[in-house]
């Protein structure tokens, strides 16, 4: 009867309703952990900032922490321990200073909240640590540009692959895995244009699928 095609018009319209509810609140629910995620790693680094002193080592604004870390630089800090700072302090200021000279903070920002917006897109996350691996080829290259012996430079990478704590904001030291950027060292250098073609590929990625998608309804 008329009744019942209308019944169960109205029950499908209900569970196509629900379904799309849900989908809607797992897609927020994802936005807003990677989102917090980032949050509470400023935070940590926030507080690791200020729990440290300021002083100038070579010819750089630095803050040292008592704590042992991995080396890190974000927008305009660079972060490092005492030991750090007494024993290797050239090169991993030279190499952080790599990263803020380069902006790859505001690459990383760019990169997280893509990355929140298309959480559940492995291609996107698998950009994300091909930006950062760009990003240690780059300072590596600067590092040893700037004249820092290439082995003891190397060294340092070894001793410094088992890291502490990291921040998904932040560049660290130890990133990347070692091979590769000892391989980068020995052959060839990586150019600004390779980190462009991977920035270019992020609204890419977005777009299209943000035009593919579509809702249809039954």
């Amino acid at each position: 009867t008329a009744t019942d095609a209308n019944l169960y018009i109205t029950t499908q319209q209900i569970a196509e309703s629900a379904s799309l509810h849900l989908i809607a609140l797992i897609f927020g629910v994802g936005v807003l952990t990677v989102l917090a995620w980032n949050v509470v790693s400023i935070i940590s680094l926030r507080r690791l900032v200020r729990s440290g002193r300021t002083m100038e080592l070579y010819g750089e604004q630095v803050t040292v922490v008592e704590q042992a870390i991995t080396p890190l630089s974000w927008f305009r800090h660079i972060v490092l321990s005492e030991q750090d700072a007494e024993e290797c302090g050239d090169m991993v200021v030279a190499h952080e200073k790599a990263h803020i000279a380069l902006r790859h903070s505001w690459d990383l920002a760019v990169v997280n909240l893509c990355c929140a917006a298309q959480w559940f897109n492995p291609a996107m996350w698998l950009l994300r640590s091909d930006l950062k691996d760009i990003h240690e080829f780059e300072a590596d290259a600067e590092v040893l540009r700037s004249g820092i012996d290439a082995r003891s430079y190397q060294i340092l990478l070894i001793k410094k692959t088992v890291g502490n704590k990291s921040y998904s904001i932040a560049n660290s030291l130890n990133h990347s895995t070692l091979t590769n950027r000892i391989t980068m060292m020995l052959h060839k250098k990586s150019t600004p244009a390779s980190r462009m073609r991977v920035l270019c590929a992020l609204p890419l990625v977005c777009l299209s699928l943000t035009a593919f998608a579509k809702t249809e309804t039954i």
